[in-house]
């Protein structure tokens, strides 16, 4: 059987340090950005191997994960340009679970997640080396493999806003 959380908004909360490098005009930096992540997903499905018929699947985690990589950036003009950048994602934090609950509440299952290291790319725009946005996504990974029965995609597309303040 399937379980898909779908689309689950997040929150999270970052600052990223940026190092240019000395030659091609700087358009070669490493970048580095801590963020703090909370998700809360819940999902239910129906399943007739089980009593009551359904089954309710919870996940509620909170994460420190830090991008590190390097970005190049393309120039628009004197105020604009777009950026690419490549990152391996470190995860720090306690372990996550996905926990299952019958139709009436009672537990059926615990599985802790493995948050593992993984990669990320994204692309952006800079207005002024002021304002930003940047559309990422995380390559997506097995959380479960931990479990010779079980599986599960974990991927992430973000969307990242930001203002500079150096």
């Amino acid at each position: 059987w399937k379980m898909d959380f779908g689309v689950q908004p997040g929150f999270s909360l970052g600052v990223e340090a940026e190092v240019f490098l000395p030659f091609n005009k700087n358009k070669w930096a490493f970048i580095a950005e801590p963020v703090y992540q909370k998700v809360k997903a819940e999902k239910t499905a129906e399943m007739n191997h089980v009593a009551g018929g359904s089954l309710t699947a919870k996940t509620d985690y909170q994460l420190i994960e830090v991008p590190v990589g390097v970005r190049h950036y393309f120039f628009l003009n004197e105020q604009s340009k777009i950026f690419a950048n490549a990152s391996y994602l470190f995860c720090f934090g306690s372990k996550p679970s996905i926990d299952f609950f019958r139709a009436d509440g009672s537990p059926y299952n615990s599985f802790e997640m493995n948050m593992r290291n993984s990669q990320v790319i994204g692309v952006g725009y800079k207005f002024r080396d002021k304002y930003s946005v940047e559309m990422r996504y995380r390559i997506k990974s097995d959380v479960l493999n931990d479990y010779l029965f079980w599986s599960s995609g974990y991927q992430a597309l973000s969307v990242i806003v930001g203002y500079s303040l150096f």
